[in-house]
């Protein structure tokens, strides 16, 4: 008899976290479809775009060492980046004459790129336009250019969709589903950034580190990232004490720390290799005006 009414109330207790699990992914569900379904109010904003040679130039470069050719593959046609079944699959749009990307207008890349919305208004999923928010009118003028300058890519990639370990992660603050929801979409936006070997240009082009570094630079785990992804390295003075100027600019160059050790993928030498000097020594001066902070303090 103790046996049984001891079966029984571990059934009842099994059946409630059961209905507990159940509540929490209906919650989540909710959750990130009401905020993936939201509208946000952007500013009209005319962009000029000349696509010539040099302007082109500039967009690939810029489209390598900021990521947008890895994320939307190197012809720009898009692809698989994730496809898990609890976190989702997540594909990237095709960029190119050949499909979506053919019928984006100026004002809908800028949107895109800078605020993570669609042109009715609603959030793109996990385009980190918080780190591009703050580009220059003129670069972002010249991906535009690029990219429309590519062959045209026919596909038949899948949609994106978000599984329940995403939502979950989604409304707990783990992952950035919904990048928009995260900018100031009034803030002005400059139409050019000269570059220079200083602080103020490594800002500006630090911006793209923010996704894995974190706002403040000083790394740790990765929030949604795969599981063998390692945590970020802590990019303040209190992580950065085994380098100099030099030594940096060949780590990013050669993908090798000081010590010889490789840096671990999401690192990757082909994006920050192209990185020319004054690039590279803007970042690095810009990491120094950072305050010491220990590693994860995101």
């Amino acid at each position: 008899m103790a046996g049984r009414a001891i079966f029984r109330w571990g059934g009842r207790i099994v059946g409630g976290l059961l209905v507990l699990v159940l509540l929490g992914a209906a919650s989540a569900y909710g959750v990130s479809e009401r905020r993936g379904h939201a509208k946000f109010d952007v500013p009209e904003h005319m962009l000029t775009v000349i696509p010539d040679s040099s302007t082109i130039e500039r967009g690939n470069h810029l489209a390598t060492i900021r990521g947008c050719n890895e994320c939307h593959a190197p012809n720009m046609g898009g692809k698989v980046m994730v496809d898990d079944p609890a976190i989702g699959r997540l594909v990237s749009t095709n960029l190119t004459n050949g499909r979506k990307g053919g019928a984006l207008t100026d004002r809908d890349w800028e949107r895109a790129v800078r605020h993570g919305v669609r042109r009715d208004s609603t959030p793109l999923t996990v385009m980190p336009a918080h780190e591009f928010t703050g580009f220059a009118d003129e670069d972002l003028a010249a991906i535009i250019a690029w990219t429309r300058s590519l062959p045209p890519v026919a596909d038949s990639l899948p949609t994106t969709r978000v599984g329940p370990l995403g939502r979950a992660l989604h409304a707990a603050g783990e992952l950035v589903l919904y990048p928009a929801e995260r900018i100031d979409h009034e803030a002005a936006h400059p139409v050019r950034v000269v570059p220079a070997p200083d602080a103020q240009y490594g800002k500006y082009m630090a911006a793209g580190c923010m996704g894995c570094h974190g706002a403040t630079y000083s790394g740790g785990k990765i929030a949604g990232a795969p599981p063998e992804w390692p945590a970020a390295g802590n990019l303040t003075p209190t992580g950065m004490k085994s380098y100099d100027e030099a030594s940096f600019i060949a780590a990013l160059r050669t993908g090798r720390r000081p010590d010889g050790t490789a840096l671990r993928p999401p690192m990757d030498p082909k994006m920050t290799g192209a990185m020319s000097d004054v690039e590279l020594r803007a970042i690095w001066a810009f990491l120094q005006t950072l305050p010491s902070m220990e590693t994860g303090a995101r």
